[in-house]
């Protein structure tokens, strides 16, 4: 009978102690699991999208194009291809964390344009801070978007200007067949500040010569 009560205390300890480890081993589980997940409230870092194979929108949320690897090249009865031409990262908005300036090339059957891109993170997902059309050719293709000093830098081939009112670039010939597409001789530069709800330019745009004659950056 002794031998019988030492068995059973022997076996109450093994079980005992199994049980504890097992809690302690899932304790520490959790708690690893919960280091590595995100919290619901963590801002998504724009860098960790990948831009290269995304769906764009344009301003009201409608897709307009799809890339995959990089482009969505000319297909059967659609005269007309996208290329990501360059990403850039910066902090446009002040909060320390970076926005994606996204440059897309167009090209069509007869000239080639821009598209422009602001991508911010946010509840876990890129959110569109801007989207910008340009021109076509030297009446006002998209030539080059980057950071400078903390603003938004937006270059665009021809003399330019833009609407505050409509939020929008104005270009020569707009409402008509641009009269020349190719070997622009000159760029407009201008300059944004995001004021925490959108970007308002920032001093007079600059009218610069382009030193090679061509529409390379």
């Amino acid at each position: 009978m002794k031998k019988q009560n030492v068995l059973l205390v022997i076996c109450f300890l093994a079980v005992t102690f199994a049980f504890s480890a097992c809690q302690k081993s899932t304790a520490e589980n959790s708690q690893s699991h919960s280091i590595i997940m995100p919290t619901p409230n963590e801002k998504l870092s724009i860098r960790q999208i990948d831009f290269k194979n995304f769906t764009y929108k344009d301003k009201t949320g409608k897709n307009i194009f799809t890339l995959t690897n990089g482009e969505e090249p000319f297909r059967q009865m659609k005269d007309i291809a996208f290329n990501l031409k360059n990403i850039e990262y910066a902090d446009l908005t002040g909060d320390k964390e970076d926005e994606a300036i996204i440059h897309i090339s167009i090209e069509y059957g007869a000239g080639s344009s821009g598209l422009l891109y602001i991508f911010t993170g946010e509840n876990q997902k890129p959110k569109m801070l801007w989207y910008v059309e340009s021109g076509y050719g030297s009446e006002g293709e998209l030539k080059s978007a980057y950071a400078e000093s903390n603003s938004l830098v937006v270059e665009l081939f021809g003399d330019n200007s833009f609407v505050e009112a409509k939020d929008e670039f104005r270009f020569p010939n707009q409402n008509n067949v641009p009269k020349k597409l190719c070997c622009p001789t000159d760029f407009t530069k201008f300059r944004f500040k995001w004021n925490s709800e959108k970007f308002v330019i920032e001093g007079k745009p600059e009218l610069l010569q382009l030193k090679n004659q061509n529409k390379e950056n």
